[in-house]
């Protein structure tokens, strides 16, 4: 806290919402988080990715497949990493930039976007796990604070 280099972000007037920051330099930020820690993914490419490109005619079991010759710890870990996409996912489609005429933002619920990354059907199956592990990852908070 005490350091120069420390910035203080006031999250009241940087609410979480779409920001447009996508692309290589965001995948930066996941590529962090999955390289620093002591287990990575070597036969799943960005497995948590909602939005990663799908490898030909994937039906989503695949990662899970894998998933299950995991230990525990690294079952976990992942399920808590798509928790975390799962939140930061719900925020942005809640509060998402729909329209910016003359330096006015218009900001609101995208349900479009929302069906795009929870819709059983447009997700194969995928959006009701993800919004499982995001119930997961909250348990494991909740438990951490109590």
């Amino acid at each position: 806290e005490r350091s120069p280099a420390a910035q203080y972000v006031d999250l009241l007037l940087n609410p979480e919402r779409y920001t447009g920051y996508k692309g290589s330099s965001a995948w930066r930020v996941w590529n962090s988080i999955y390289e620093e820690n002591c287990f990575k993914p070597r036969s799943v490419y960005h497995p948590l990715n909602p939005l990663a490109p799908g490898r030909g005619e994937d039906d989503g079991e695949s990662f899970y497949t894998w998933l299950e010759g995991l230990c525990l710890e690294k079952r976990v870990f992942y399920k808590l990493i798509s928790g975390l996409h799962a939140s930061i996912n719900l925020h942005l489609c809640a509060n998402y930039l729909l329209e910016e005429t003359w330096g006015k933002p218009s900001w609101g619920p995208n349900m479009k976007e929302f069906k795009r990354r929870f819709d059983p059907v447009e997700t194969k199956g995928e959006g009701p796990r993800r919004l499982k592990n995001l119930y997961f990852l909250y348990l494991i908070e909740l438990r951490a604070l109590s």
